[in-house]
């Protein structure tokens, strides 16, 4: 009797790991891989045209050349089911957004199927830009330019509202 007891709790011990790490492999799957070579702008949902792609990486890129404060630009049509927030600071840690050690990095993240927009801050430019100020960025910048269509405009006014706000908190030598 005992013999079968162990045997039974080896099977649901190994079921359990075996279930656990089918969850672990699905969960890495639902975060794509940062694009090789890196950019600041990552269009997955094919909101914006190559040319306004461009203008808004060149900018980005400019700024973190000047500051090493990262802001990067994701759009995708599927989140898997997570809360916008949660997606959102999980794909900016997967993806390293922001230098290591200094956490200041910032990642918009766009779901135009659920309508949901969402600044994910890193901890070193809360003070800077706390959520409740970027819950302000999307509030009057972003969903007004998109509710009209206008994707580009929206993501560009809530970068410079981002880089006015972040602008001397890091320089590139730091």
């Amino acid at each position: 009797m005992q013999i079968l007891k162990t045997q039974l709790f080896r099977y649901i011990l190994a079921g359990l790991l075996i279930c656990s790490t089918g969850q672990l492999f699905s969960q890495e799957g639902e975060f794509p891989q940062r694009p090789q070579p890196p950019r600041m702008v990552n269009d997955f949902a094919g909101m914006i045209d190559q040319a306004q792609r461009q203008k808004l990486e060149q900018k980005l890129v400019q700024f973190n050349r000047q500051t090493s404060t990262q802001i990067a630009v994701v759009t995708m049509n599927d989140i898997h089911g997570y809360a916008i927030s949660d997606y959102a600071v999980r794909l900016a840690e997967k993806w390293g957004i922001g230098q290591k050690g200094k956490d200041n990095g910032i990642l918009i993240l766009v779901n135009p199927t659920n309508n949901k927009v969402f600044i994910a801050t890193g901890y070193g430019l809360e003070g800077a830009v706390p959520d409740a100020t970027a819950n302000r960025i999307v509030d009057q910048e972003i969903i007004p330019s998109f509710k009209k269509g206008n994707f580009y405009q929206g993501l560009d006014q809530a970068t410079n509202v981002l880089i006015s706000l972040t602008q001397g908190e890091y320089s590139a030598q730091d």
